[in-house]
Parts: C-alpha cells; structure tokens; sequence
C-alpha cells in the first residue's frame, strides 16, 4: 500500500508505465510525484517519479502495474489513465474532471477508485472488466457530474456517492453493470444500458432512464421520488423492494 503525492510532470517508461502532465495558465497549480508499481507478491517492481513543475491542465497515464495518485488542488483538464493488470487508484481535495479511466485486464484486483473529499467529479468515460472489475468514484462533499458530451460509468460492480448529487436532467451518468449501487443526499439522475442490475439506489430523488431490461433490488427515497422510464422495445423491469415513503413512485 502506498501513499503517493501524485498529478505530475515527467515521462518514465522503465517499468512500462508513461506519465505526461501539460500545464495551462490560469488553473490553479499542482505539484506532484507518483508510484508506479508493477508485477505482484515477491516479483513486484515499483518506480517513483519526483515532483516537477506545477501542472494545472491534463494528466496522461498508461502503462502495466498498479497506479496509486493522490494530489491536492483541481484538475480541470482531464485525467486519462489506460492500466494493464493493476489496481487504479485517484484521491484528492478539489474538483477531478476524469476524460477516460480504463482497467485492461479483467481480473480481480484491477479495480479504478477515485475520491475527492471537496469539490465535484466530472466523469467522461470509466470503464473496467464486465466479470470482475470494480468501479468506485465517491464525492464526499460534492456532486458527480456528467460530461457535457455524455458520461459512461460501466464495469461488473459501480458504486457511486455523491453527497449532494449524481448527474443532472440534462446530464445523466450511464451507470451499467451487474451490481450498481448508488447513494447521495441529493438527486440522482442516471440512464441504464440494457440487462443492468441496480442493487442499491438512495436519494430524495431517483430517476432513471433505461435502454433495455433493467432489474432493481433495492431503490429508497425517503419520502421523495423515484421514477423509471424505458426506451428499449419489449423490455422488462424488475423491481424489488422500491420504497419512497410518503413520495411518489413511478413505473413502466
């Protein structure tokens, strides 16, 4: 386990894994380093690239091994990391715009976290494996928040938590895979691709908008709204307990 100040500015590629940070005026600086480490148990190589300059704009990652970054600050900009057969993992305490995470290797253990305990998360594209990978982005005192070209969360299992909101009417996440929960204090706002599974939803408000077959386990809004509309042609939902209290329910 490691705990590395991260969001840096060099190239190394030793242990197959590139690094590239481009700054842009204007943002507010970050200054970092980052671990990457390779292999597993006794075979297990790592690298630690010292800080460089202050990065405000983008940040590159690919490579094989795990990757662990922790930064301080916003990044606006973007971050892109491409993982093979490694564990993804992002903290930080500012706003984390996320332009494309992916886990290439479908094993267990080569999950993508991302959490930031002050501002939003702005997702793009999060992808890990259909069978096994893990997806977890938590906000803990923000939103998260859809790219305004659309925003894709899809892996086996996807949690979600946003203290004070999950995508927008006008902005939905794509949350899909065989065990979706998702909780916030706030509105969740999310659209399903076909044959999910919705395991655990909370929020005042829960609206979903799915594409096909759509099964929920468990949907609470405490006396709120929970609504459900479906696009996808001779498509079935299958509701477990849904339970609004005093609110409104609303079903296909």
């Amino acid at each position: 386990v490691f705990m590395v100040p991260a969001f840096a500015g060099l190239a190394y590629d030793e242990f197959g894994a590139i690094l590239a940070l481009q700054e842009k005026s204007g943002d507010t600086p970050v200054v970092a380093a980052v671990r990457v480490i390779r292999g597993k148990g006794g075979d297990q190589e790592s690298a630690f690239i010292p800080a460089a300059r202050p990065v405000g704009d983008r940040a590159t990652v690919t490579g094989n091994g795990s990757l662990y970054l922790e930064g301080s600050g916003n990044l606006l900009g973007g971050l892109t990391t491409a993982v093979n057969n490694g564990e993804t993992r992002v903290t930080g305490n500012g706003n984390l715009v996320l332009t494309s995470m992916t886990s290439a290797t479908d094993a267990t253990g080569n999950d993508i976290s991302v959490k930031t305990t002050a501002g939003n998360v702005t997702v793009k594209n999060v992808q890990a494996g259909a069978d096994h990978g893990q997806i977890t982005i938590s906000a803990d005192n923000g939103s998260i928040l859809a790219d305004s070209t659309g925003a894709t969360v899809k892996a086996y299992g996807v949690a979600l938590n946003g203290a004070n909101g999950i995508g927008a009417a006008n902005g939905r996440i794509n949350a899909t895979g065989q065990r979706v929960e998702v909780t916030t204090n706030g509105a969740m706002y999310l659209a399903a691709d076909n044959n999910s599974v919705y395991s655990y939803l909370s929020g005042n408000t829960i609206d979903i908008a799915a594409a096909g077959n759509l099964q929920i386990a468990n949907a609470i809004a405490a006396n709120g709204t929970i609504k459900v509309t479906g696009n996808g042609s001779n498509s079935q939902l299958v509701a477990g307990n849904i339970d609004a209290g005093a609110g409104s329910v609303n079903l296909p």
